[in-house]
């Protein structure tokens, strides 16, 4: 229905990135709406947030995910 922005402190950061990645993928996932674009809810950790996503945008999430991840990780780093 349109942008959605998620802000977290770094333990819920974790939390939601391992809810989200902890599912079989976005094929296995239990379909939300079929139509010309496939929808699929994807579980996250937090037992009151579920995302519908396509598969072109659970794409882009898992990208935006993992370069949040490298950031926390370069941040460590640059900070010892």
């Amino acid at each position: 229905m349109g942008t959605v922005i998620l802000t977290f402190n770094r333990e819920d950061f974790e939390t939601f990135r391992t809810g989200f990645f902890g599912g079989e993928g976005i094929e296995f996932a239990p379909k939300h709406r079929e139509g010309r674009i496939t929808r699929y809810v994807v579980d996250t950790a937090f037992s009151d947030l579920k995302l519908s996503l396509s598969k072109n945008e659970y794409s882009l999430a898992a990208d935006l995910l993992n370069m949040a991840e490298l950031e926390f990780q370069l941040e460590d780093e640059l900070n010892l």
